[in-house]
């Protein structure tokens, strides 16, 4: 599950800290909870891991660095990302092919209600392995989107997949992978966590796990 923390009405709001989250369900079977089936217990900042410093970034798959950021990962459920002073998330975050996809606003400094200045803001979007919370693009995990608010991510599929409104240029441009309002889609290999394959519709495995050689 995905969430981004921000004031919808306030959109120019600079006191709140924002940050983005992923969190873990794992009451995945059905079932009612109460009587002698407790409820799971409320999760809270403190039972998810701080990704802020990115700390997968730059680590081989597999590697004894890597496994030991895999083992202390392991004791959250989920993880947490804190946003820049004033940035807010103000649109539905989505998921697709393991990358996680939110987006943010950060309003100009130069905003002002009192006098009516409105010079609006910077608008990004963040692209995350939905698991480790690294980069998937060559660009890192933010993308600029322009002055404005950016709206929730929209899919297209043409002979390619397409996120709609997430484009970097002129938003006047046509629709294209190279230009305009569309970025191609890449998707996470399953197989290894520090590279993307290309997207399609399969079924993949959606959960971490560590084989272990014993011989």
């Amino acid at each position: 599950m995905l969430v981004g923390s921000g004031n919808r009405s306030h959109p120019l709001e600079k006191v709140e800290s924002n940050y983005l989250y992923m969190l873990r369900d794992k009451n995945t079977r059905t079932q009612t909870f109460g009587g002698d089936v407790a409820a799971p217990a409320v999760l809270t900042p403190t039972d998810l891991k701080d990704i802020s410093d990115l700390p997968f970034e730059g680590l081989e798959s597999g590697s004894q660095a890597f496994v030991n950021e895999e083992v202390d990962f392991s004791a959250y459920d989920g993880w947490m990302y804190k946003l820049a002073a004033t940035e807010k998330s103000l649109a539905k975050p989505a998921i697709l092919f393991g990358v996680a996809y939110f987006t943010s606003f950060k309003p100009s400094p130069e905003n002002n209600v009192d006098e009516c200045q409105l010079k609006g803001g910077d608008g990004l979007l963040y692209a995350f392995n939905l698991h480790y919370g690294t980069s998937v693009y060559d660009v890192g995990i933010t993308l600029e989107l322009g002055n404005k608010v950016p709206p929730s991510p929209t899919w297209i599929v043409e002979d390619e997949f397409y996120c709609l409104n997430c484009g970097t240029q002129d938003p006047t441009d046509p629709d294209s992978e190279d230009h305009g309002k569309l970025i191609e889609l890449i998707a996470v290999d399953e197989n290894d966590p520090t590279k993307t394959t290309t997207p399609g519709f399969r079924t993949i495995q959606n959960y971490i796990f560590r084989q272990e050689d014993n011989n």
